[in-house]
């Protein structure tokens, strides 16, 4: 392990892992939204731009992508891309029932509220107390919002038994109502919770800057959300071999209070900084 000035330690999240910097190296913490920050042409990969901190120009890097993971753009777009093509299978869904009734056609699309791409994305998302969180980051509206779901999307894949039963009776026009009705109420009700899931999970997807000193430069890293300073004794530090670290910029990790989730410590010096942002091009990151 390397020597540390202190036994402190900020410990932060980046997605649903947990991370730690000695709290020696840390100089500040400032909300994205806070940031004046440019990119410079052809910045390389994992660099983010530089951002003015107090009158003092730094380089900032993505500390999601020099660990080898989605950035939080990538992350976000991945997930809002996702959100708008389930309220797409539900309008689709909607209208190839109302043709399967018009063609006099069996309706092949998932019944079971449970099985289609949308449902069983929802039902992992509420069985799964770490990841819900993590989507949600504890927001109470946007929870209010995912618990508004569950009743009209019931009542949406509901009705296509209801309307089977009728045509198989000869009451195609009362099934064609069925259909209207539930695009006017239901299906309305999702749409409208899928706006605001979107706008709401989009406002809450805002980084923090960890400006940090490593060596003689100052260096600012994007996290997601910091959790905690945690005192972390030499003892319970375990270090890392070089076969299995994942970063070089990984240094060891430690146990967190429940004696399992694993925290990695990371030494922040090993990343590549920008020495003048004013007049130098940025150094590249390793792969």
């Amino acid at each position: 392990m390397n020597s540390f000035e202190s036994d402190r330690w900020l410990v932060f999240r980046l997605g649903t892992s947990r991370f730690a910097v000695n709290i020696a190296c840390v100089r500040e913490l400032v909300p994205q939204k806070d940031v004046i920050m440019s990119r410079p042409p052809q910045v390389p990969w994992g660099v983010e731009g530089v951002a003015q901190v107090r009158e003092q120009t730094i380089g900032v890097v993505e500390l999601r992508a020099l660990l080898g993971m989605k950035t939080m753009r990538e992350e976000t777009d991945s997930i809002i891309d996702m959100l708008k093509q389930r309220e797409r299978d539900h309008l689709n869904w909607i209208a190839e029932l109302e043709s399967s009734v018009q063609e006099a056609r069996e309706f092949t699309l998932a019944v079971d509220p449970h099985k289609c791409a949308f449902g069983k994305w929802y039902d992992a998302l509420l069985a799964d107390p770490t990841q819900l969180d993590n989507f949600t980051q504890g927001d109470l509206a946007l929870i209010d919002v995912l618990d508004r779901f569950e009743f009209p999307h019931e009542r949406i894949h509901e009705i296509a038994q209801e309307v089977s039963d009728l045509v198989a009776k000869g009451h195609a026009d009362e099934a064609m109502a069925v259909i209207q009705r539930t695009r006017e109420t239901h299906l309305h009700a999702m749409v409208e919770l899928f706006s605001r899931c979107i706008d709401q999970y989009q406002s809450l997807r805002q980084s923090l800057l960890l400006v940090a000193e490593c060596g003689d430069e100052v260096v600012g890293v994007m996290v997601d959300a910091v959790e905690e300073v945690a005192v972390l004794s030499p003892d319970t530090l375990e270090s890392i071999s070089e076969m299995t670290k994942c970063s070089p910029l990984v240094t060891g990790v430690a146990k967190g209070d429940d004696g399992t989730a694993m925290i990695q410590l990371l030494d922040l010096t090993k990343i590549p900084v920008l020495t003048r942002p004013e007049e130098a091009p940025l150094a590249t990151c390793p792969t």
